[in-house]
């Protein structure tokens, strides 16, 4: 059985490297990115099964990684996480096809 992938989108360093370790500990395969950009890349380089994404981040945010991985993987589900959660900004992630909105503690 392969394993599922997963690449975690965070500018915060101490959050990407908690998710990562907790993901790799339930036997995920785990990469980390630490800006928008640098995820767009690595999605353009390999395949994932999910994409874990911040939502306010300093490049390119997580409503746009969203929007760019549904135009060019429609499958590939997305799972928001924010710490600046707003009924506005988990309605447009829904809309823009986010799997799951989730605020941080």
């Amino acid at each position: 059985m392969n394993k599922a992938r997963i690449l975690i989108v965070d500018d915060d360093e101490v959050a990407r490297k908690n998710l990562t370790r907790l993901f790799q500990k339930e036997g995920f395969i785990v990469s980390g990115a630490k800006t928008g950009a640098e995820a767009l890349v690595r999605l353009a380089r390999k395949p994932y099964d999910l994409v874990l994404t911040d939502l306010v981040m300093d490049d390119i945010d997580g409503l746009e990684v969203l929007t760019k991985t549904k135009e060019q993987f429609p499958d590939l589900e997305v799972i928001l996480i924010t710490g600046y959660a707003s009924i506005p900004s988990a309605i447009e992630a829904t809309k823009k096809g986010a799997f799951y909105y989730l605020e941080k503690p």
